[in-house]
């Protein structure tokens, strides 16, 4: 693991338990669902997922070599697919939360496709190889960070705090499961925008195949921080969720990214740090 993953990891860890003492009132402390920061990320928070889901698919659409014709045109048409998909997905996530008209939804997905397509078509053919080892890594995690945590919160039954009348009565702490739901109001833990948002981390992977980006892992690893701390913090302003429920979240998605970038990402591909 590297040094930068083994730190979040820690921080986090040390951070779910003293939150796991302080949920109930961090959330009462800095309750405003009227927030326009809090709107803000939850119409956009989300997007990372999306966007390296779409780019990965791409990714792999170029990148898959002629083999038997019924296995590559599968490949074809199954990454495409999924093409689709993200990119809906991306115009969807804002649409859905700023109460935009349908045909919005359908040109910037359009326009989502054509750009993601390029985007992936521009990398040079001799980085190919990573360009794929990549889009694999994102395109898994970006499926895990959302199949994962939508079975979690099923099986958790958590109740948001928005949601609560009387929160001191109310309130559950985390490591109480109550019962399995599909009402959206129960689904406070884990934090699918904190998951979501964590994919983020997936950028940086982009200097194993951008080579202008090799020295920018820092500069990497800091937008990537700061962005999945506003969308945590967000998340808990807006009473969507505790502040265990976007840490597990984030938790979630660094683990499934680490377990992953060992598997098909080459240790000195993108440094050590």
């Amino acid at each position: 693991m590297k040094r930068s993953s083994k730190i979040l990891l820690a921080v986090g860890i040390v951070a779910f338990v003293l939150f796991t003492i302080s949920d109930l009132q961090i959330s009462m402390n800095i309750f405003n669902e009227q927030s326009a920061f809090g709107k803000f990320f939850e119409a956009f928070g989300e997007l990372p997922m999306s966007y390296v889901g779409a780019f990965s698919s791409a990714a792999l659409l170029v990148t898959t070599r002629k083999a038997a014709a019924w296995k590559f045109y599968l490949a074809l048409v199954s990454f495409g697919i999924l093409l689709v998909f993200f990119s809906f997905m991306s115009s969807f996530l804002v649409a859905s939360h700023l109460n935009l008209p349908t045909w919005t939804v359908l040109l910037s997905t359009c326009v989502y496709i054509i750009l993601f397509f390029l985007l992936a078509k521009a990398v040079p053919g001799k980085y190919r190889i990573p360009l794929r080892r990549a889009a694999i890594v994102g395109l898994v995690l970006s499926f895990a960070a959302v199949l994962i945590i939508t079975l979690l919160k099923m099986l958790w039954g958590r109740m948001r705090f928005r949601s609560m009348i009387d929160p001191t009565n109310e309130f559950t702490p985390w490591y109480l499961p109550q019962s399995f739901t599909t009402n959206n109001e129960f689904m406070s833990f884990p934090s699918g925008h904190a998951a979501n948002s964590a994919v983020i981390m997936w950028i940086t992977l982009l200097p194993t195949f951008i080579p202008v980006l090799k020295n920018k892992q820092l500069l990497l690893q800091i937008i990537v921080a700061i962005w999945i701390a506003l969308v945590m913090i967000s998340r808990v302003i807006m009473g969507a969720h505790f502040s265990t429920d976007v840490m597990m979240g984030m938790l979630i998605s660094l683990g499934v990214f680490v377990l992953l970038r060992s598997k098909f990402i080459k240790s000195d591909s993108v440094g050590n740090k």
